[in-house]
């Protein structure tokens, strides 16, 4: 990994690392294999600047094999990572309503989840969390979804289970992109003054982000349109 960091993402320093991977092919230490894998999947992944789907499908094939040897291993830790970077891959192609990439990036989050505990594994935990909040809402909703709230109850769970985590995390930034996902999640559910209030905080955190105060106030934008047009729907009905 220092490689990577001290190199750069060239096509160099791919090279390299598939070397790595072909010569670990031949060792009895498995484990070693694993680790190559893993470090040239998240080479591909977070480095090379290649989305190709090509490039994503090498990362999830690397990160598939190190997982199922890191389990075999015992290597609980480096496991969760290879399904949290899988699922990273998957969610890297772009939703599309006929997509199954986004439900496949949840089942390896969920997976992910399973072997991280919140105290023990605080980073690795909050990272898949908040991959998981946020892949579930790329997931098209079904009948019952509108109705009940599906995904989106269970993602607006997730991000305020991260935020408590995160109550007195110096990285205020990072505690106001939770919030922002939050209240842009409530707003989706129809529970417009919580919405409000998140995004509001979110924006005090944000003040600096001229990008992400942008997204807010879109947001914010929709949900006064949303209160507006409930306003009329009723208004309307009572004129019937």
């Amino acid at each position: 990994m220092a490689l990577r960091a001290r190199v750069g993402p060239t096509e160099e320093v791919l090279a390299l690392f598939r070397a790595a991977v072909e010569g670990e092919e031949r060792s009895e230490e498995k484990t070693l294999l694993a680790d190559a894998l893993l470090a040239l999947g998240e080479t591909i992944l977070d480095g090379s600047g290649d989305r190709s789907a090509s490039a994503l499908q090498e990362s999830i094939r690397c990160h598939q094999r190190a997982e199922r040897i890191f389990r075999a291993a015992g290597r609980r830790q480096e496991a969760a990572l290879c399904h949290l970077n899988t699922a990273v891959a998957y969610l890297s192609f772009g939703a599309r309503p006929s997509s199954l990439k986004p439900k496949i990036a949840v089942q390896c989050l969920r997976a992910a989840l399973a072997d991280l505990d919140r105290e023990s594994d605080g980073p690795l935990w909050e990272s898949a969390v908040l991959n998981l909040a946020n892949a579930l809402q790329q997931i098209p909703p079904t009948t019952n979804d509108i109705v009940e709230g599906g995904n989106l109850v269970e993602s607006v769970a997730l991000y305020g289970e991260l935020l408590e985590a995160r109550r007195d995390d110096p990285d205020r930034h990072a505690y106001g992109r939770v919030a922002a996902n939050l209240g842009c999640a409530l707003g989706k559910l129809g529970r417009f003054d919580d919405a409000e209030r998140w995004l509001h905080d979110a924006r005090r955190e944000l003040a600096a982000d001229a990008d992400a105060i942008e997204g807010i106030d879109g947001t914010l934008a929709e949900i006064a349109a949303a209160r507006r047009r409930a306003v009329d729907d009723r208004s309307s009905e009572a004129g019937a």
